[in-house]
């Protein structure tokens, strides 16, 4: 679960668990000077004009993605452990579960997760380790920037690297008056949702669709949701 909340001069990121947070920013004022082309006078009698070459617009860069809470890092490993959790030992399925219970049983159960942080589960809180203490990141908010922040669940970043979403971000024609699409997911996608539109709404199908393909290429399936957060710094 992950948390976004902009006050206009600083961003506060609260999130436990595998969804993630990446956080981009690019400078405000270029994107505006390319949306027409300029035209000055010339000094004929004509007073014809030429066009000058628009200059690139700003790419979008990283500022901060925040950190999964699952088995894949050792020091979540050692937490759980720590407060009496199990962690298997399969690379390819590593899970948490109650000490005493067997791996097999926990998962009919519904008593085994691959995070190590989540909230609400209170078995699994008790009795294996699973905290609900979320990691917390303030960042600085810059008038000189307009920010970005791609929040999505672990069914996209399992197939797709922040640097490609980056990429896609900085191919698409984005100015400031362009409306954020609601959040998208694998349901609405496979119904055909009618709602949004705009370079940010082509941008999440377009996510959404190749995080698809990859995991029906590896094991048949996840959940996916995504949502764009556009951050407006105050005047």
């Amino acid at each position: 679960i992950c948390f976004v909340v902009n006050d206009g001069k600083q961003l506060c990121i609260a999130h436990a668990g595998d969804t993630r947070c990446l956080v981009v920013r690019r400078k405000i004022g270029a994107t505006k000077a390319t949306r027409g082309v300029h035209c000055e006078a010339t000094a004929s009698s004509s007073a014809s004009k030429r066009a000058t070459p628009p200059s690139s617009p700003p790419k979008w860069e990283e500022l901060y993605s925040s950190l999964d809470h699952n088995c894949y890092d050792e020091d979540e490993m050692e937490y759980v452990v720590k407060r009496g959790g199990i962690v298997s030992n399969r690379k390819e399925d590593i899970r948490v579960f109650p000490r005493g219970m067997a791996k097999a049983d926990a998962r009919k159960r519904g008593l085994s997760l691959n995070m190590t942080r989540s909230l609400g589960h209170i078995v699994l809180s008790k009795e294996a380790g699973i905290s609900p203490l979320p990691d917390i990141k303030l960042l600085d908010i810059e008038g000189s920037y307009e920010y970005l922040a791609v929040v999505a669940s672990d069914g996209l970043w399992d197939f797709l690297p922040e640097e490609e979403v980056i990429e896609g971000l900085n191919g698409i024609s984005l100015s400031s008056d362009h409306v954020v699409p609601p959040v998208r997911s694998r349901r609405a996608m496979r119904r055909g949702s009618k709602r949004g539109g705009g370079p940010l709404d082509s941008f999440v199908s377009t996510l959404m669709r190749k995080a698809m393909e990859a995991m029906e290429r590896r094991f048949g399936g996840d959940n996916v949701t995504i949502a764009v957060l556009r951050l407006a710094p105050s005047s």
